[in-house]
């Protein structure tokens, strides 16, 4: 009976370990970390697993950024690392949004490219800015921190996918704003 139990657990650590790094804090060479290297200059890092896919490294880094600048009293981040984000696919046509921009339209923007690190491992470490509003939003590049947050928390905090992967879906924080339409 005993052994019975071993095997349980034991076959129950094994496949906990077959899946996705979640989004935690760094232990041994997975999750986010983050180091101040000068005032209101950060370096955040996020560190996935051979299971991990590079869309929930992305989506782990950009939340901790959000997060980390909110927890610090700032409104938005500036990435200064030469970070190149992705999207899952290129959307054929202008994404009109009603919420709180209600007179913008979007057009998708993709940035070929992985988002830095071995492929068994991906990873990124880059280092952004805080800064106080007003904030002027250009995807990729600089982000509204709450806005960002509230976009992602569902992929972070809700159900995943295949091995513990945040699940598809529409990037709309690499939708550049243009100038409403006319007429």
């Amino acid at each position: 009976m005993k052994s019975l139990k071993f095997l349980t657990v034991a076959f129950a650590v094994t496949l906990g370990a077959c899946s996705a790094t979640s989004y935690q804090m760094q232990t041994q060479d997975e999750g986010y970390a983050e180091q101040e290297i000068r005032p209101n200059v950060w370096r955040v890092m996020f560190f996935g697993n051979k299971y991990t896919s590079v869309e929930t490294v992305q989506t782990y880094w950009l939340y901790r950024c959000a997060e980390l600048t909110s927890q610090q009293g700032f409104d938005g981040f500036e990435i200064l690392s030469g970070v190149t984000l992705t999207q899952q696919q290129e959307a054929a046509e202008p994404v009109h949004l009603a919420a709180a921009h209600s007179h913008t339209t979007y057009v998708p923007i993709y940035v070929p490219g992985g988002a830095g690190g071995a492929a068994s491992s991906p990873q990124i470490v880059a280092e952004i800015r805080l800064i106080k509003a007003p904030i002027m939003v250009a995807p990729g590049k600089t982000y509204r921190a709450a806005e960002l947050q509230a976009q992602l928390e569902p992929n972070v905090k809700g159900a995943k996918c295949t091995k513990g992967n945040v699940c598809p879906y529409k990037h709309f924080y690499m939708l550049s704003p243009t100038l409403p339409p006319t007429g």
